[in-house]
């Protein structure tokens, strides 16, 4: 637009998923907060700056905000100062800007930061007498970071004794040559007369473009700086402004905006060595005489297509979005259709990025309705038109949530990146959009679902590892029928079943045993579902010593095992997907016990014991299969504890033929383990939610009744209550039996 000065600020934006570099020049993913910036990278991950505290955070799904170093902010509070720039399309270095503060002097620093190798300041160019340097500033990065470019600023003495005067000059820094002056245009030698500003660097590092003395110019590190011209002609006096905005990967093709005459409108050019400076013109033809406006906001990766936007000039005229190729020029991208609530004056309708391939346009379409402005996001292409990215995804965000604003596009045009009215950054391809901040609280909370049913599994394997058949007959053989239940509670889940037993004395003082436990009922949190498998299968082993009134030591050692196949659903938010895929879930415990029953009185028993147990469950690893555009891989979870137990158990006769028992006791985890909830989602990459905290040390207690119908049959309850090492709750089995001596 006319005397517009407005510079694009450039930050690579880029995405996970074989190096989908998006080719927006975007500020940056999204401001979560006034003091905070975040970037996606094609490393699978998004980083984050505190900027006041120079904390840098890695976000993922799951786990959210996580820090994982700082950036030496070069002076303390309270005059620390970050400013972050962008993050190189390799995916792996934050550049930005840092207030240094020495003993001899304070200024601004041009940096680059990675988790490798810290913060690398480029330092400033040595002061003179006639000079001085007061500090530099990032700009942008190549593709490896391995070349920064940005601007500086210097003061230089007037040669003819007057004031001083303040220069900005723009530099190129690697870590070998350190900080080069890339000089300025319309001098004859090294020196400050006038004023160059850095644009962009091309992803190799070898040209720099931006505007010196109020022309369009191209630095290489084979020719220097190179003055572009200008659309108007020729104009030895810099009366005509120029300026070069974006440069394509090898440094060949150049794009900016220029005017046709001093003070007039500006047009977008395309320079390339062989073409010149080329006017690109209007949708609506050529414009000699420089009407309209049109300035350039993406450039394809070949240099091929160019994207910006434009307007007619007349008074009130709407801002629209253009794309010109080689082939086709430029062509207007039309506009959404009217909102319903708007007023009759037109949208403006402003490109942001454009995919590499030159394809696809992406931008926000403004509506001006009653009171204000209302924004949606766009994504163009030649066979679709404009589409709102709902009616391109055909999907909706519910809850009042639309896309409002489009950023960034990757290579091929096929994903889309911006924020929704909530203020959260969206992901949208042809099958879908997602909300990327709800998406990671809906995996947080899928996390405490699987640890709820991996609880109610412990609960059913240390149920299991109890199991005893002690009722036998002139055979010397038990068996034992009954239901069973267990339950794990934050949140609930149960399942119900039907259990049976068989034991063998195999000698006066030794029984050993089989039991199976098969669930038919269950209710496990809404998007879990426990089906098929096989039973649960223990075995058991008993020694005891004890001598006709029951008093003397035992040895119990006992097993279980089990599996089951697990259909999850992801809990879903506002704006996320309930990707469902299948798994199994499989649990296995051993228990080692030794006790010493006592008699204090008539009908009275006591049996301090004390053991060894080991439990590992596991929910196997799977891929979501349907109900996702972005389908998350989930690594398999699991946690394993040895434990070690101290209790003592009681009984008494309550009547003839019936005992009440109880137990209560302590148990701690000698060693454990729990995985954390891990995965990959589809192009954001990986995420990581670490594994919760574990009580160590637990209570549980046990309280039962049992009746001999006679010497070789028995009926009896049990429930047993402990706490789980893993969430809030407290898990509950609780067993029926019947036993009969043959």
């Amino acid at each position: 637009m006319p005397g517009q000065t407005h510079r694009v600020r450039h930050a690579a934006v880029l995405l996970a998923a074989s190096s989908i570099c998006l080719t927006a020049h975007a500020q940056s993913l999204s401001d979560l907060g006034s003091s905070e910036r975040w970037f996606l990278s094609n490393g699978s991950t998004v980083l984050g700056v505190h900027e006041p505290l120079g904390a840098v955070f890695r976000w993922t799904a799951s786990g959210g905000r996580q820090p994982i170093g700082s950036i030496d902010a070069g002076a303390p509070e309270p005059r620390r100062s970050l400013v972050m720039q962008g993050l190189t399309t390799g995916g792996g270095t934050l550049y930005g800007t840092r207030f240094v503060q020495t003993n001899a002097a304070s200024y601004n620093e041009a940096f680059l930061w990675s988790p490798g190798s810290g913060t690398v300041g480029v330092g400033a160019l040595p002061s003179t007498a006639e000079r001085s340097f007061h500090g530099t500033q990032a700009i942008d990065a190549s593709a490896d970071g391995g070349v920064l470019a940005g601007r500086f600023l210097a003061t230089v003495a007037s040669p003819t004794g007057g004031a001083s005067e303040l220069f900005t000059h723009g530099f190129r820094w690697t870590r070998s040559g350190g900080l080069v002056d890339i000089g300025e245009l319309g001098s004859t030698g090294p020196g400050f007369s006038t004023s160059t500003y850095v644009s962009a660097v091309s992803a190799d590092g070898n040209a720099i473009v931006g505007d010196s003395h109020g022309h369009a110019f191209l630095w290489t590190t084979a020719g220097g700086m190179r003055d572009l011209g200008t659309l108007g002609g020729a104009d030895s006096e810099f009366k005509i402004i120029s300026r070069s905005m974006r440069v394509s990967a090898d440094g060949s093709v150049i794009v900016g905006d220029s005017q046709g005459s001093p003070g007039g409108r500006t047009h977008a050019f395309r320079w390339s060595a062989s073409t010149g400076m080329v006017d690109l013109g209007t949708p609506k033809g050529q414009d000699p005489g420089f009407s309209a406006n049109a300035q350039p906001v993406a450039l394809s990766s070949n240099g091929n297509a160019v994207a910006g936007f434009w307007n007619e000039g007349l008074p009130n005229s709407a801002v629209r979005s253009f794309r010109w190729t080689q082939d086709g020029g430029m062509k207007d991208l039309g506009q959404l259709a009217r909102v319903a609530q708007a007023t009759p004056e037109a949208p403006n309708v402003v490109a942001a990025a454009m995919s590499a391939n030159g394809a696809v346009v992406v931008g926000t379409q403004t509506d001006f309705v009653s009171g204000g402005s209302l924004q949606r996001a766009y994504r163009w292409s030649e066979p679709t038109g404009i589409q709102t990215i709902e009616a391109w995804t055909g999907k909706s965000l519910g809850g009042g949530v639309a896309a409002n604003f489009a950023y960034a596009v990757n290579g091929d045009g096929s994903l889309v990146l911006g924020m929704l009215s909530n203020g959260h950054t969206f992901l949208a391809r042809a099958a879908g959009v997602i909300d990327v901040d709800a998406t990671g609280a809906a995996l947080a909370r899928n996390a405490a679902q699987a640890h709820a049913v991996m609880n109610l599994r412990e609960t059913r394997l240390r149920a299991a590892l109890a199991q005893d058949c002690a009722v036998f007959g002139e055979s010397g053989l038990c068996l034992a029928a009954g239901g069973s239940y267990a339950s794990a509670s934050d949140p609930g889940a149960f399942e119900a079943g039907a259990n049976l037993r068989l034991g063998w004395r195999i000698a006066p003082h030794v029984r050993v045993g089989l039991a199976l436990d098969q669930a038919f009922a269950d209710d496990t949190p809404s998007n879990i579902e426990l089906h098929g498998g096989w039973p649960m299968v223990g075995a058991f082993a008993v020694f005891d010593a004890h001598d006709a009134q029951g008093a003397g030591p035992a040895l119990r050692v006992a097993t279980a095992w089990h599996r089951s196949d697990v259909r999850q659903t992801r809990l879903s938010e506002t704006g996320t997907e309930a990707g469902r895929g299948d798994s199994r879930l499989t649990g296995r415990a051993a228990i080692a016990e030794v006790s010493y029953a006592m008699v204090p009185a008539p009908n009275w028993r006591a049996e301090p014991f004390a053991g060894l147990r080991y439990t590992r469950v596991e929910r196997k690893a799977y891929t979501e299969q349907a109900g996702a555009a972005f389908p998350t891989s989930y690594a398999a979870i699991g946690r394993s504890a040895t434990t070690a137990l101290l209790g003592v158990r009681g009984s008494t006769a309550v009547a003839a033929n019936t005992s009440l028992t109880a137990s209560a006791g302590v148990e701690r985890d000698l060693h454990e383990r729990v995985d954390g909830y891990d995965g990959s989602i589809d192009v954001l990459g990986r995420f990581a939610l670490p594994a919760p905290d574990i009580r160590k040390s637990r209570p549980f207690a046990s309280v039962g009744v049992s009746h001999d119908i006679d010497a070789r049959r028995r009926i009896g309850a049990e429930l047993v209550v402990n706490r789980h090492a893993i969430q809030s709750g407290h898990g509950v089995a609780a067993m029926l039996t019947y036993a009969i001596g043959l």
